[in-house]
């Protein structure tokens, strides 16, 4: 794109004319302007930002209008821009590995002629649990490290990508395939009792949710690196979601529309150290697919 300030165009088009440069080079482009003779320029670039002295054409014409007429504002409005991006890749991946383990265990589990090893009412239980307070806390989780260092993301760029849908996939294989072990060896061991199978089923599954959430805090950095305590909702979800977890196992109401029988201390022991175990291979899949750049944060592998 050739530009030539040296000719009787005037301000305004020389204005579109550098927009239209940097778009044609695969650019998104910001404009901010206060007059009328910017109004052209904003309407033509990918985001019109308009300070908080402008015209009222120049408002009508933007994207957004600047309150404050302060360019640190923009600077904070792309950090945030860049934070719900992240936050909302989390959610993503939280929830499709949740619905992916409960798809992928009754399938498996019908494939092999094995009984369901969760009722209906109780994977809907379990999703109320999880998709719930803990995936809507993660909407608010804070910035990751060095998010400002980030190159710009393409325009075209999707929600999920390559990457994420690796990262998923392996996932929700190994937490998927983990449960259906322990239900065959449970099968196996207790072949006459399915509530209490099923019991030990639906907690697992249960733990799993409202651990690995903290996993998802970060898709790139790992679970030690991250501060599990700086989002107090977070918290307060995951202790409000074990609370749901548990008291269906011993209110005998609850345990007649579950269909849940009471566990043993030594149970939820074995629950949680296989829980931990997942969480682990979890953390490893993720070491897998990220690597260190040059300012020292984690980004995804080519």
């Amino acid at each position: 794109y050739s530009l030539s300030l040296h000719d009787s165009l005037p301000i305004s088009a020389h204005k579109i004319r550098i927009v239209k440069a940097w778009q044609a080079l695969g650019q998104v482009v910001a404009m901010t302007g206060d007059g009328i003779n910017d109004a052209p320029a904003l309407k033509a670039a990918d985001i019109g930002l308009a300070v908080g002295s402008a015209t009222d054409v120049t408002r009508e014409t933007a994207d957004l209008v600047l309150l404050k007429s302060d360019f640190s504002v923009i600077i904070e409005a792309i950090k945030e821009g860049r934070i719900i991006f992240q936050n909302i890749r989390k959610v993503i991946v939280y929830l499709l590995i949740d619905s992916m383990n409960a798809l992928a265990l009754v399938v498996a589990s019908l494939l092999l002629g094995f009984p369901l090893p969760l009722t209906a009412v109780q994977i809907l239980w379990i999703n109320l649990i999880a998709d719930g307070l803990p995936a809507t806390a993660l909407t608010i989780e804070k910035s990751e490290e060095n998010v400002m260092k980030e190159p710009p993301r393409p325009k075209n760029i999707n929600l999920i990508d390559r990457q994420m849908i690796k990262l998923i996939s392996t996932i929700a294989i190994i937490t998927s395939l983990s449960l259906l072990v322990l239900f065959v060896c449970l099968l196996k061991i207790f072949p006459e009792n399915v509530n209490f199978i099923r019991t030990i089923i639906f907690i697992s599954y249960g733990v799993d949710s409202l651990l690995y959430v903290f996993s998802c805090k970060s898709l790139v950095r790992p679970i030690f690196k991250t501060n599990i305590f700086d989002n107090i909702y977070l918290i307060y979800a995951v202790i409000f979601g074990f609370v749901l977890l548990v008291v269906p196992i011993y209110l005998p109401f609850m345990q007649n529309t579950l269909y849940l029988v009471p566990l043993g201390w030594e149970v939820w022991l074995l629950i949680f150290i296989l829980a931990l175990l997942k969480l682990s291979l979890i953390e490893l899949t993720k070491y897998l697919f990220t690597r260190k750049n040059n300012n020292g944060s984690f980004i995804w592998k080519n």
